[in-house]
């Protein structure tokens, strides 16, 4: 039978897919904006990877991740029919969407001709920026093979939002008469908006993770600031804009942090090579069944993972503010099977539950196989 599992977010740089069949064989499919999809890949805007499995078949699936972007990964598993069915919706969907955007940016071109009003000139440019943004968010930019595929998803997007912010800054201007109302502080908003265009040139020029952090915490800034400059103008009786001001406030009192938050940090360096794939696996199943048990098990609103490299060692630490484990044993073998995992490569695991839990995995550098320690085995039993 044939499923279909869908990544819902188009800003993976690279993508491999394994499936790893139970005799062994593995099948390995490419994705991505910075290189070639396989030719067996669902074309759609979205990486979309088939898996034709037997009835009754199991298998295994890995996912190697590479992105510039902040790193959201929503998978669903769908059957061929249920897919098609839910494509009409969702095109459905974005086509609505793009489409009140277009008919918004439309209108108030065609207003600034009536009204010679300036300010429906500059909310339109503003909106298309947006709408510029949610292309590229959404895949269709890559999807429909348009010039510059690669620079849209990094520097279109910082393009994109400093380009809004800039036009939001002057529509703001604008909407709040800040000339006459706040000429002070309309006068340090024209600074900023005067910043915005060497801001974007660092932007553009530094390393993107780094940046395209920086310019979301640009936007956060600016949602405030114009939060603040809202109700200012609404207390100095400026009605118009209370309008501006409850909106933003709805937004704000509904935006809430909830879930569990998780960080992962690396320090360290090291210059021996990668895993390979199967230690590389076992390693990767040992750090899932560990956030498995803190997100299943532990009550924590936070699980911090660290890796350590040094040239011979490599240390995995799984931390979680929950409950502990307690003193009586779980019935499960999550932590056996761990461990064994952890053995097979020659390595070892520590387990501490005082304040919350913590997993320490130590291995040493290269990584051993389990091939590798039934060929030691043998060759510390063989008679001298």
């Amino acid at each position: 039978m044939l499923w279909l599992t869908e990544l819902r977010t188009a800003r993976m740089s690279e993508l491999d897919w394994y499936l790893i069949r139970r005799d062994g064989r593995v099948e390995h499919l490419v994705a991505g904006n910075l290189r070639e999809c396989s030719p067996e890949m669902v074309d759609n805007k979205f990486p979309i990877f088939p898996m034709w499995l037997a009835a009754g078949e199991t298998a295994e699936v890995f996912l190697r991740v590479r992105s510039e972007a902040a790193l959201h990964l929503p998978l669903q598993i769908w059957e061929p029919k249920a897919f098609i069915e839910a494509q009409a919706g969702n095109e459905a969907a974005f086509a609505a969407f793009f489409g009140y955007l277009a008919a918004l940016i439309l209108l108030s071109l065609v207003l600034s001709l009536f009204t010679r009003d300036r300010g429906f000139v500059i909310y339109s440019l503003s909106l298309l920026g947006i709408f510029g943004l949610y292309f590229i968010f959404s895949g269709y930019y890559v999807w429909l093979r348009l010039p510059g595929g690669r620079f849209a998803v990094l520097g279109g997007v910082i393009l994109g939002i400093e380009y809004t912010l800039l036009l939001m800054m002057a529509y703001l201007r604008y909407f709040f008469d800040l000339p006459a109302s706040m000429p002070g502080l309309n006068r340090w908003i024209v600074r900023l908006a005067w910043g915005i265009p060497p801001i974007t040139v660092v932007f553009l020029l530094g390393p993107y993770r780094i940046m395209d952090q920086l310019a979301i915490l640009q936007v956060l800034l600016f949602g405030v600031g114009s939060q603040a400059v809202s109700l200012v103008a609404w207390w100095r009786g400026n009605r118009v804009v209370r309008f501006y001001a409850l909106a933003w406030l709805s937004f704000w009192s509904l935006l809430s942090a909830h879930g569990i938050d998780f960080e992962l940090s690396v320090s360290g360096d090291s210059d021996q090579p990668g895993p390979g794939l199967f230690p590389g696996m076992s390693l990767f199943r040992v750090f899932k069944e560990s956030v498995t048990n803190a997100v299943k098990h532990s009550s924590a609103r936070r699980v911090a993972a660290l890796m350590e490299f040094t040239p011979s060692r490599f240390r995995l630490t799984v931390w979680d503010n929950g409950r502990g484990m307690g003193t009586a044993p779980g019935s499960g073998r999550g932590l056996a099977n761990m461990a064994a995992r952890i053995q097979e490569l020659g390595g070892t695991m520590t387990c501490r539950s005082e304040q919350g839990t913590q997993l320490v995995f130590e291995l040493p550098l290269p990584l051993k196989t389990p091939a590798d320690s039934e060929t030691a085995q043998a060759s510390d039993s063989a008679p001298i």
